[in-house]
């Protein structure tokens, strides 16, 4: 995950969504913060299944990914378009486990072509960024390209 999400991103989000979650607010975060919420249930999701037996998957993982669909539905490339790319490559992964998520191969096209148009690929578009958001980017762009390999 950490190619995709700085630790200490997916760390501050993780803690907004459970902090809504505890205070009976889950369906306010996708209202608030739709990508935050839908990339941290994916995270989840795929964590379990990289973590777990897979033979025997965790029960919990359907419930998370149908949540994040649910949730991506209400983010649109316009308001957010990293955070939505970034859900789109986690989404790829967890499709790597379960045919029910989709084709892996189209996934991965959808999320190289998104990645370009973003200009995740060009220094120039890095340059004028924060060193972190650099980083993070950076990271992003070489494991799509992996995926796509």
């Amino acid at each position: 995950m950490a190619a995709f999400v700085a630790s200490d991103t997916a760390s501050a989000m993780y803690k907004l969504v459970a902090e809504a979650m505890h205070s009976d607010n889950s369906a306010d975060i996708f209202t608030e913060k739709p990508a935050s919420a839908t990339l941290v249930y994916l995270m989840a999701a795929a964590s379990i299944y990289y973590s777990g037996d897979q033979a025997c998957p965790d029960p919990s993982v359907p419930h998370l990914v149908d949540a994040a669909v649910r949730g991506m539905r209400m983010i649109t490339f316009g308001v957010e378009p990293y955070r939505m790319a970034q859900c789109l490559a986690m989404f790829t992964c967890l499709s790597t486990f379960h045919p029910a998520y989709g084709s892996t191969w189209y996934l991965v096209g959808l999320l190289a072509v998104e990645c370009l148009s973003l200009g995740v690929h060009s220094y120039e578009q890095q340059s004028i960024m924060p060193q972190k958001e650099r980083l993070e980017m950076n990271r992003f762009f070489w494991a799509v390209f992996i995926m796509d390999r």
